[in-house]
């Protein structure tokens, strides 16, 4: 693992299959993803970040293309525990109706991740909904 701070607070981590810069920069994975964050708890101990799904909604890929409706993987969460150096992954689902598909771009993705302590955080699903997660040590 490799970790630099620049003089206005920029961080940046490179760890096996990630790399995460910014205060609330992107994130590469080995998958094909779009990602927002890294965000890091309030204690530091953890950087989550959400890998939203090109075309999650759409058999085929096809962004244009309206859901035939029910439950899709959205993408997953990306977790890192600063404390062991473990990375692990958690799945995001969501259900749509028939014939739903995003108004635009920006509907498509999940949103940043966001603390409410220091071991729960939360992300808005491009549904409108927000799921919540909850890390044990060793996530």
């Amino acid at each position: 693992m490799q970790a630099s701070f620049s003089s206005d607070g920029e961080q940046s981590l490179a760890i096996s299959k990630w790399r995460v810069s910014g205060r609330m920069g992107m994130v590469t994975t080995s998958n094909r993803t779009l990602s927002k964050g890294a965000v890091f708890s309030p204690d530091g101990r953890y950087a989550v970040a959400s890998c939203s799904l090109w075309s999650w909604w759409a058999p085929g890929g096809n962004p244009e293309t309206p859901s035939p409706g029910g439950q899709f993987k959205v993408g997953h969460v990306a977790i890192l525990d600063t404390g062991n150096m473990a990375v692990s992954e958690r799945d995001v689902v969501a259900e749509v109706p028939a014939a739903w598909i995003p108004r635009d771009f920006s509907e498509e993705l999940m949103g940043y991740p966001e603390f409410t302590s220091p071991r729960v955080f939360r992300i808005r699903i491009p549904t409108g909904h927000v799921q919540h997660f909850e890390l044990a040590r060793g996530d």
